[in-house]
């Protein structure tokens, strides 16, 4: 999964587009998955910080925890 194919399963699940950013950012209020030098992150931005931040090396794996923690939400 990439996320071109993530955004399709959250358009289809109904998941509201405010909730997350696939391309980075730090959106107060938002999931964010990110790709940088080290590898794909994924956190929840809050007050300007990165809370639950955890980080992966492949693409696929940030976009099935962005996914989960989006349907929990």
């Amino acid at each position: 999964m990439n996320r071109n194919d993530l955004k399709s399963v959250l358009d289809d699940s109904g998941i509201d587009s405010s909730k997350y950013s696939l391309f980075g950012g730090n959106f107060d209020g938002r999931f964010v998955i990110d790709k940088r030098a080290t590898g794909w992150v994924v956190f929840f931005a809050e007050n300007g910080g990165e809370h639950a931040l955890k980080q992966y090396i492949t693409e696929g794996e940030a976009c099935l925890d962005l996914l989960t923690r989006l349907l929990k939400a």
